[in-house]
């Protein structure tokens, strides 16, 4: 899948569409006909009602065992499974990452494969102009939310006995969650569940948690120290997430807490939890100062259209053909304008205004708050 940056709408479209069970055997294989489809891209451009348009590849997003397939390297939880620094990682019962500060990896190690260990393979996208360790991004859904706020929020709610919330918190942080479920506005997608479906929350579910509601749920929950700790996480992605991230100081400060916060992980609970997920949190800020903030480094709007894609399959048979009929149906009917009517809802600033709670209350810019009836 694909986006063009420049675009106005900025929609996600298919590029190849596999159907496998598992992962392809011969990658060359795979990657071929984009590889080829995309340097003839790169060196002439594209001629489209009579412009000109020069095309190259901004960013490659991907989870971190699609990374691994793509850039031909060692999988994540492996010794030299970290793709921004070239520190090996150290066994204890499981890859841990203890380094603060290793010598950072370029787009050079990749293309000459100077660290043995990291490659399995020279990657197919090394013959096109795209940096390797540059340009392929941590995608911070599947690192913070998916992998960080998880593995925190199931050590409180489900981990070992020294980290374990007792059962009067937990049933206290469930009051809460319920309480402010009614008041949660259309732009988050899920609404706040008991903490016992953990293990089916989304990542919109954990980014929530981070970003809002774990600030006031978690502050007469955690030890002081502790609840300290989970701030210092939530302000340096809130920071990085936002347009500051690009900014050079609020990027640097989002780093200084982002190192502290790795830093107190092996005191506050123990050297185990250093893995791959909590590690890269040291390399996030790259990528927000490159492309402006982790937003448009994320794979959110790929995993939204990939239910999309889902809901078009409507039998066990013949998967490709239901994808690819329906999805060139959608297009045409997005290009004649069919079905495409804008919705009765009032919408500004792409927020979702209305008399029902959660929508119903906003912030003028002179600090005055707002209530609908």
């Amino acid at each position: 899948m694909g986006v063009l940056d420049q675009s106005i709408e900025q929609s996600v479209f298919l590029i190849p569409v596999l159907h496998e069970v598992l992962k392809p055997d011969n990658v060359d294989e795979f990657f071929h006909d984009f590889v080829d489809e995309m340097k003839v891209l790169q060196q002439k451009g594209l001629n489209l009602n009579s412009k000109h348009y020069t095309i190259k590849i901004s960013i490659v997003l991907a989870d971190a065992p699609a990374r691994s397939l793509v850039k031909q390297c060692a999988i994540f939880n492996s010794y030299y499974g970290c793709e921004r620094c070239t520190q090996k990682g150290t066994w204890l019962r499981r890859v841990t990452f203890l380094e603060l500060d290793a010598s950072p990896r370029t787009d050079e190690y990749i293309s000459l494969q100077l660290q043995k260990n990291h490659h399995n393979n020279l990657s197919p996208l090394c013959s096109l102009e795209l940096g390797l360790v540059t340009q392929v991004a941590i995608d911070h859904m599947h690192l913070v939310f998916l992998g960080v706020m998880r593995k925190f929020l199931h050590l409180w709610v489900k981990g070992k006995f020294q980290f374990r919330l007792g059962t009067k918190d937990i049933r206290s942080m469930n009051q809460y969650i319920i309480s402010i479920t009614k008041y949660t506005p259309k732009e988050f997608h899920r609404k706040p569940r008991f903490l016992k479906e953990i293990d089916h929350y989304k990542a919109t579910e954990f980014r929530l948690f981070l970003l809002y509601t774990g600030i006031t749920i978690l502050s007469n929950i955690l030890p002081k120290e502790n609840y300290n700790h989970f701030l210092r996480l939530q302000c340096a992605i809130y920071i990085l997430l936002s347009p500051n991230g690009s900014s050079v100081e609020w990027n640097t400060f989002a780093k200084s807490l982002l190192q502290k916060f790795v830093s107190q992980v092996p005191d506050l609970y123990c050297n185990e939890s250093l893995v791959y997920n909590v590690h890269n949190l040291l390399h996030l800020k790259e990528d927000a100062l490159k492309y402006g903030n982790l937003n448009n480094a994320s794979c959110f709007p790929f995993e939204n259209y990939m239910q999309s894609l889902k809901r078009l399959i409507r039998g066990k048979k013949h998967i490709m053909r239901h994808v690819v009929n329906r999805s060139s149906e959608l297009t045409s009917l997005v290009k004649n304008n069919i079905g495409t009517e804008k919705s009765s809802k009032t919408i500004w600033n792409n927020y979702v205004l209305s008399s029902k709670y959660g929508d119903n209350c906003f912030i003028t810019k002179d600090k005055r708050i707002i209530l609908i009836d």
